[in-house]
């Protein structure tokens, strides 16, 4: 007896683990491209979301694009940007580009922002629609 509850919840254990481990191939994901050139990817439970862009080395032509990936996209949405400061005062929302995930803001918009609102690190989120709740992607702390 004492045998087979062993094997019964061996069973139910790694039955548990695979489904996680198949639920963490659907996440929603992001990529953050400057100048064409991947800097960092992750996905909503990133713990390591931190992006550092130092002053000296942002040009003026440079793009910040932003890529994200739904796991269940949303087809007549209108998904944005959020930029907040450290301390989530919204201080600008930047609508899609070609699609509803992907979007573009040039690095010295960023350094500009991070100086007028005195906060050197910005939080960027991702909201579907306006009624949807902003999921946090990532920060970036200029330097």
């Amino acid at each position: 007896m004492k045998r087979y509850l062993t094997v019964l919840f061996l069973f139910i254990y790694l039955t548990g683990f695979s489904n996680a481990k198949v639920a963490k191939d659907t996440l929603s994901f992001w990529k953050v491209y400057v100048a064409g050139t991947l800097i960092k990817e992750g996905n909503v439970f990133s713990e390591n979301s931190k992006i550092i862009l130092k002053k000296g080395k942002i040009r003026a032509k440079d793009i910040l694009n932003v890529k994200y990936f739904d796991d269940t996209p949303c087809i007549d949405c209108n998904g944005s940007i959020l930029i907040k400061t450290k301390n989530e005062e919204e201080i600008k929302k930047i609508g899609n580009l070609k699609s509803n995930y992907d979007f573009d803001v040039k690095t010295t918009d960023l350094q500009v922002l991070a100086f007028k609102n005195k906060s050197s690190i910005l939080k960027f989120y991702y909201r579907e629609d306006d009624s949807q709740k902003e999921i946090l992607l990532f920060q970036i702390q200029i330097k």
